[in-house]
């Protein structure tokens, strides 16, 4: 869809009911400056614009035991062509915890001017992780190696395509659990290693996903039920593609970038730059609204001025928004734990948060029937018949301590199944056998993480089968001999790419009878980059 029609009707809808905010004269301008842009050269000769689509980028995690928060700085995102031409879709610096996008999908950006065409890579510039132990221990910037500083590239499996007029959506998983790594110094302790992992799907159903927004109501329209959402940092991102070529016709180093300052810099006052922070809402009757308070609301219990927390799914009819599932007002609270009581005739059940998130003690989980309780990554709807005493579970919620014992009125409860529960081996593989897809893993500390040989002491052996959806990942730290930047570069490959002599990091559960162990990710080291 064409910015102008993204943007009009936004524009028109806040005007209604914001005319403060947008002058007349301010829409005169926009208005010229399209007719302006579209007039051609200054002799009168019709210049075709370069073809462009959009882009949208979705960030998410998995979940880890080990760490209450994992803190990083995304700097840079930039789609290369097969090509060599390069394309930033975003720079500038926001600051995450991947924890807190746990079983959300969180709208990073959508970035429109994007010239259409083949891309094969997508590199990812992060910097000062920060880790807080389930403890409370923090390990800061400097106590942490940031492999390759930071600079990751991921080669597609197969390329994507940037269409004219037409909406990718890109879903980037950057898994802590698999980014951090732990190793044992006699001279120094422990020493922490922050080797991003991500993992990168490619959207073609808008409805896949429920894309995540946290902002301020900024205008309400109760004709037609909807509202616009205010975020800082923003959401859309222009480039200048004026004078440029189509990306397959590009010169190895030409850059395309963002057509703006730093996102920091941005002028709210400013009616263009204020428009890159607003995002339109439309509530439905199948939306979930739950109030500051914790208890179910609708529609009237919005108002100018809230914080909320929008899930629901992009939509390109009639102009972009976001068609709302669930909306949280105010600020709520995440808890990981196990149930400890099943529910009763309240609709309660006990429920134990785990330690080092600031709850301690047994307390109750109040249940809606307005609250979203689904299993962990299928997103399969479930019962509250399906939550049992033993169940893992995350819950979201706003906590009461007003009450013996503290009661959590729960908007969203994620059951985690069984296998959620990851073991990660490391060591050397061996007697790989393709058809079956197994190999034998000698398991210890791998070479790449010791200075003093032999650093290769099998503590056991294991048989491993990689399952059928196992996804296996070569994870190479490349230097470049001096050419350019280093970069973690991250390939998918098949599992008769794998070799006798490999080391590798493994990630699955063990079969119950004990043997194989079924692998779901393996990361087949290069250079480690220490």
């Amino acid at each position: 869809m064409h910015r102008s029609h993204i943007w009009g009707e936004i524009i028109m809808k806040f005007m209604s009911r914001s005319s403060a905010v947008f002058s007349l004269l301010g829409i005169l301008t926009l208005l010229l400056g399209g007719l302006i842009a579209g007039c051609g050269s200054a002799d009168g000769l019709s210049v075709a614009p370069a073809q462009t689509g959009t882009v949208a980028i979705l960030l998410t995690d998995g979940p880890t035991d080990e760490f209450s928060a994992v803190n990083v700085t995304v700097n840079e995102i930039s789609l290369f062509s097969d090509a060599g031409g390069a394309v930033v879709i975003f720079s500038g610096s926001r600051r995450i915890n991947l924890l807190a996008l746990q079983e959300v999908e969180d709208l990073f950006t959508i970035t429109e001017g994007v010239p259409v065409g083949v891309y094969g890579k997508i590199r990812l510039k992060i910097s000062e992780p920060e880790f807080v132990r389930t403890d409370g221990q923090t390990i800061t910037s400097n106590q942490i190696h940031l492999v390759a500083e930071g600079k990751v590239d991921l080669v597609l499996e197969h390329p994507i395509r940037v269409f004219p007029d037409e909406t990718l959506i890109i879903r980037l998983d950057l898994d802590a659990e698999k980014s951090i790594l732990i190793h044992v110094s006699d001279a120094n302790g422990l020493i922490f290693q922050f080797r991003p992992v991500i993992f990168v799907e490619v959207l073609h159903d808008l409805h896949a996903r429920l894309a995540s927004v946290r902002g301020e109501v900024v205008s309400i329209d109760p004709e037609t039920h909807t509202f616009l959402l205010k975020r800082s940092p923003p959401i859309f991102h222009i480039l200048n593609v004026e004078d440029k070529p189509v990306l397959d016709h590009q010169e190895e180093d030409d850059v395309i970038s963002e057509d703006r300052d730093d996102a920091d810099d941005l002028d709210l006052d400013d009616e263009d730059h204020f428009r890159l922070h607003l995002i339109r809402v439309e509530v439905t009757d199948e939306t979930h609204i739950f109030k500051a308070s914790g208890q179910p609301g609708d529609f009237d219990s919005l108002a100018v001025g809230q914080h909320v927390h929008v899930r629901g799914l992009l939509t390109w009819e009639d102009g972009l928004f976001l068609k709302a599932k669930l909306i949280e007002i105010g600020e709520f609270i995440r808890l990981h734990g196990e149930i400890t009581t099943g529910i009763n005739a309240e609709k309660r059940f006990g429920f134990t948060p785990d330690p080092g998130q600031g709850v301690t003690g047994e307390i109750l989980v109040q249940i809606h029937n307005e609250t979203f309780i689904f299993e962990a990554g299928t997103h399969r709807r479930l019962d509250p018949e399906d939550l049992v005493a033993g169940k893992r579970v995350l819950i979201e919620g706003v906590l009461d301590v007003g009450v013996e014992p503290d009661l959590l009125l729960a908007a969203v409860i994620v059951v985690k199944p069984p296998e959620a529960k990851v073991t990660h081996l490391q060591g050397v593989i061996s007697d790989l056998n393709p058809e079956t897809r197994t190999f034998t893993l000698a398991e210890g500390p791998l070479c790449a993480f010791s200075d003093e040989p032999p650093c290769m002491v099998p503590l056991r052996i294991i048989a491993v089968h990689a399952m059928p959806d196992a996804l296996i990942l070569r994870v190479q730290s490349e230097k470049n001999n001096g050419e350019g930047d280093n970069h973690l570069g991250i390939e998918l490959i098949p599992f008769d790419a794998l070799k006798n002599g490999d080391e590798v990091h493994v990630f699955g559960q063990f079969d119950p009878s004990g043997s194989p162990f079924h692998a779901k990710v393996v990361l087949v080291e290069g250079s480690s980059g220490l």
